[in-house]
């Protein structure tokens, strides 16, 4: 029995567009030499991979009003559509190897879904990759096996946690809920170690990279710079609407915050100084700083993600989404960013040209995302309440 599907103009919407898998289309003629091999190993494909795509073929000869409307110029092409999208487009004769090598980012799904009983607001590892941290409207933050899976413990909140970070060169974790408290977890059991109270829900949270200091926002439009040792508030940064997000330069002398207010802004975290503000068109989600410190990536309700130069504040790139974007984050290199947005996709982009590389899609928008330090795993939360793991291309 064939595993390859034939579809036809007038059962491509159905068979394709309408597919909730995958599906590698196949465009072809039975007077095309290379064709031949293609849909061989492609027919192999289908096999091997039926639980994870669709491999459709279409007689370009006998229906040739989907070939126009994709602009098909020459044969073999095979174009990838996910959710009714084009998202790639393989042109030429490939052998089998090649062709696995082109699907690659189909094939190479996710490695582990964690559930939870709600959305799943925030993900991290901790700081030596073994184990996973998320943070879920189910009022828990929870830590997990990174290798099996497994649960390890649960940390119940009175209401939903929406950021966790570990605590590098201490073996503590925080938490920060819609409660108004950030929390200091002991990473070993999950006692807690502390509670910082703030006057309203906590948004946003994330540790210096030697772990001296924590940065909270909160919906009173404030950033706080906490001593995670001795569990006090060291700084308080005001600004005109609530901060959604906050990051630390890899030197922890600086703090990037994205706010409601459509900015995104750079402070000195010694004295508190505002040193660049960046204007965006919609409330800034998220921000993150790349290894060097030199380029600031942001995400904001305009449906983009934005790279810039942290010396001069220019806008390098623009990457546009089809939702609001929730989160962005350098790999450990830098050469790579990854954002998580409302349209159910977690994406992969060049830094240095601002390609995409590659886009994973969800059950629901996505609204967290973390790189392990060894820079081999990828963790996304979405509100379908899972969080899954990926492995990272290079």
């Amino acid at each position: 029995m064939a595993a390859t599907t034939m579809v036809t103009d007038s059962s491509f919407t159905e068979l394709v567009l309408s597919s909730p898998r995958p599906v590698v289309v196949d465009f072809w003629a039975s007077w095309c030499g290379p064709c031949r091999p293609v849909a061989a190993a492609l027919e192999e494909i289908a096999a091997e991979h039926s639980e994870r795509l669709t491999v459709a073929q279409l007689d370009v000869d006998t229906s040739a009003a989907t070939p126009a409307r994709y602009q098909i110029e020459s044969l073999p092409t095979l174009i990838v559509f996910v959710k009714g999208e084009p998202v790639n487009r393989i042109r030429g004769p490939r052998t089998k190897p090649q062709l696995l090598d082109a699907l690659a980012d189909l094939l190479q799904q996710e490695r582990l879904r964690l559930s939870h009983a709600g959305a799943v607001c925030a993900v991290g590892f901790d700081t030596d990759g073994t184990r996973v941290l998320t943070g879920s409207a189910d009022k828990t933050a929870r830590v997990f096996d990174l290798a099996t899976g497994t649960p390890q413990f649960s940390i119940t909140h009175n209401d939903a946690v929406i950021a966790v970070c570990a605590i590098p060169t201490r073996p503590w974790f925080a938490t920060a809920s819609t409660d108004a408290t950030a929390r200091i977890i002991d990473a070993t059991t999950g006692t807690q170690r502390a509670t910082i109270n703030h006057p309203g829900a906590l948004t946003a949270l994330t540790a210096s990279a030697d772990g001296t200091r924590l940065a909270t926002g909160c919906t009173d439009s404030a950033a706080r710079l906490i001593d995670p040792d001795t569990a006090t508030i060291v700084r308080r940064l005001t600004l005109d609407d609530t901060v959604h997000a906050v990051a630390f330069n890899p030197a922890g002398t600086r703090l990037a915050v994205g706010s409601a207010d459509a900015t995104a802004r750079i402070y000195n975290t010694a004295t508190g100084a505002e040193l660049l503000n960046l204007a965006h068109n919609g409330a800034v989600a998220a921000v993150a700083f790349n290894p060097t410190g030199t380029r600031l990536a942001t995400a904001a309700a305009d449906a983009t993600a934005r790279i810039f130069d942290t010396t001069t504040g220019t806008q390098l790139h623009t990457l546009p989404h089809n939702g609001a974007v929730a989160a962005v984050a350098f790999n450990p290199t830098g050469t790579r960013l990854i954002t998580a947005a409302a349209d159910a996709t977690a994406r992969i982009y060049d830094t240095t040209t601002g390609t995409e590389l590659r886009k994973l899609t969800h059950d629901g928008p996505v609204t967290a995302l973390a790189i392990d330090p060894t820079n081999t795993t990828l963790a996304t939360a979405s509100t379908d309440t899972t969080a899954r793991i990926y492995p990272l291309p290079a």
